[in-house]
């Protein structure tokens, strides 16, 4: 099997594991010193942080979804487009936004995974306004 077909099959195993909800299935496919680089541009690593981080995030948007519309992979490189949308816990607003996703796959294991959207809708969603100040 071709690298990059084995990079994407891994990339969509991922992203089946993301909508599945469960952090365990999802750390259980990175790589021990996995990275995570959020919409933000702040990156976490170690897979042990990144489950707990999962389990956070889900408290916080427990439907959360990505749907893919067109990935393609070039090697270990994978990128993934399409969208992201989730309900806030508790009766919480909701987002749906055009998003892109980047993996690196190595050993059949995501090494790396970052996202890139509008956070503001999420943000939104989460009752927070990130531009008030204290004049506003």
């Amino acid at each position: 099997m071709p690298e990059a077909q084995s990079a994407l099959e891994v990339a969509r195993e991922f992203v089946l594991r993301i909508n599945g909800g469960d952090p365990g299935a999802i750390a259980s496919l990175m790589s021990e010193d996995h990275t995570f680089v959020d919409a933000t541009g702040a990156a976490y690593s170690g897979r042990d942080q990144m489950r707990k981080g999962w389990e956070q995030y889900f408290a916080a948007f427990p439907d959360y979804r990505i749907e893919i519309q067109e990935d393609w992979a070039e090697g270990s490189r994978v990128a993934l487009f399409g969208w992201a949308s989730g309900t806030r816990s508790g009766g919480g607003g909701s987002f749906r936004v055009p998003a892109a996703w980047s993996a690196l796959v190595h050993d059949g294991r995501v090494a790396r995974w970052a996202v890139y959207c509008d956070v503001e809708p999420m943000f939104r969603a989460m009752g927070v306004n990130r531009f008030l100040t204290e004049s506003s």
